[in-house]
């Protein structure tokens, strides 16, 4: 698991001198938070989930936490390697208005053709996201930069 998990206990329960020392009551809440989140990814069963709460529910080691948590590992968001597609809501704005201010530059005489400032500056952000894989503005995760 990662060392940022650990760090969340008052005592690390992997050290075998703290094994025998009784959890807190914020160690066991810490084992709970990741039983829930483990039966939301579906990596519990709601029966073990309730044979493992139980069990932290009482008095209990930091050994007997470490053994009922050996098997689970917070998940974290690794990156795919795809780009991000642009979201229906960008696309839709960039239609959207597009599409109003053509309609209203016809309606208007159709003079110089204004909303191509309107079609340029809606379609960046989705544009953006084709080419670079990710929302303008977005922090870039390149290289020496971790999750």
């Amino acid at each position: 698991m990662p060392e940022d998990f650990w760090a969340g206990f008052g005592l690390d329960p992997r050290r075998p001198e703290h094994a025998r020392i009784r959890a807190t009551d914020a160690d066991r809440e810490r084992a709970g938070d990741l039983f829930a989140a483990a039966y939301a990814d579906g990596r519990l069963d709601r029966g073990e989930l309730d044979v493992r709460t139980a069990e932290v529910a009482g008095p209990v080691t930091l050994g007997t936490l470490l053994h009922l948590l050996s098997d689970l590992e917070p998940v974290r968001a690794a990156p795919t390697g795809r780009t991000r597609r642009p979201t229906v809501r960008e696309l839709l704005a960039f239609v959207v208005c597009s599409a109003a201010c053509v309609l209203l530059w016809w309606l208007t005489g159709r003079g110089f053709f204004w909303p191509l400032w309107v079609v340029v500056f809606t379609g960046l952000p989705p544009l953006a996201t084709l080419v670079a894989g990710r929302p303008v503005g977005a922090p870039d995760r390149g290289k020496g930069h971790t999750l």
